[in-house]
């Protein structure tokens, strides 16, 4: 009876029961630090390591990327004060000697004058000295402003979600405001500024035509000197996103056949789902 009463649980009696969702949690402070020394893993015998720390600034994004459900799931955009990010930074070196850490955000670079003032506390707590820093950015929110600021606080890695080469296929993906010039102004910029710039595509999704698939080759082709990592991902029907529906309306699965550990972006061969209209599975393998 307790489970039935808690928000945002999903749990077996005789059937699943799905409890009312959670309203999210607004000031992000009143959540306490991670328990850090619990994330431990044990390697060849007794000896004990533990895992790279990240840091979690913010929840949510209001983006309406077609393959993602970051919206969905986190809602509403928060924020961690920033002077909890920094004490959360500074206890991170001083307790694990870790001198480089993860900002996990769904998306780092969406609040510009938030950036300023963490990058500049940072700066002032002379911890950027000792620490440096990979985030997550959308490339239409670069620019040479925003990347003096994370000069400034050390962040030596930038992820991108590029997703395709393809003027037809970035829009879909990821809205109609999207352009491959602003994948390709990211990438000069970075450069420029001496941070080095990581690359997600996403391959296989419904409209993608062979041309497109060759569009993003030769994107990647043109700038494989200045991107530091490149990953392909399958696009998969993830649930909350709209590829879910449009999975089920086209039988590729049921919501009572669905086989949830193959909902990977990782593509294998004979499990993976296939969502292309355009060209084969084989060809795709190739």
């Amino acid at each position: 009876d307790n489970f039935h009463s808690l928000s945002g649980l999903v749990f077996r009696e005789d059937e699943v029961v799905l409890t009312p969702e959670r309203t999210g949690i607004q000031q992000l402070d009143t959540i306490p630090p991670p328990d850090r020394a619990s994330l431990r893993c044990r390697i060849k015998g007794n000896q004990w390591v533990t895992w790279p720390q990240h840091i979690h600034s913010s929840r949510g994004c209001p983006y309406d990327c077609i393959f993602c459900a970051a919206k969905q799931l986190s809602g509403k955009v928060r924020y961690h004060s920033v002077e909890r990010v920094v004490e959360e930074i500074e206890a991170i070196y001083t307790q694990y000697h870790q001198t480089h850490i993860n900002f996990s955000d769904d998306l780092f670079t969406l609040k510009r004058s938030r950036i300023k003032e963490l990058a500049e506390s940072i700066a002032a707590s002379g911890i950027h000295r000792h620490v440096s820093f990979t985030v997550c950015a959308r490339t239409s929110n670069l620019d040479e402003e925003m990347l003096s600021w994370m000069r400034q606080m050390n962040v030596q890695k930038i992820a991108c979600g590029f997703e395709s080469g393809s003027e037809r296929i970035l829009p879909y993906l990821k809205g109609h405001r999207m352009k491959v010039e602003d994948n390709q102004k990211a990438i000069d910029l970075c450069h420029r500024f001496g941070i080095e710039i990581l690359g997600n595509f996403i391959l296989g999704s419904s409209p993608e035509t062979k041309q497109d698939l060759a569009d993003t080759y030769w994107f990647v082709r043109k700038n494989q000197e200045k991107l530091k990592g490149v990953y392909f991902c399958h696009a998969t029907p993830l649930p909350k996103t709209p590829w879910w529906p449009e999975a089920l309306q086209r039988g590729l699965f049921s919501s009572e056949t669905v086989q949830y550990d193959t909902l990977m972006v990782r593509y294998t061969p004979g499990i993976s789902y296939f969502m292309n209209h355009h060209y084969s599975e084989s060809f795709y393998e190739k």
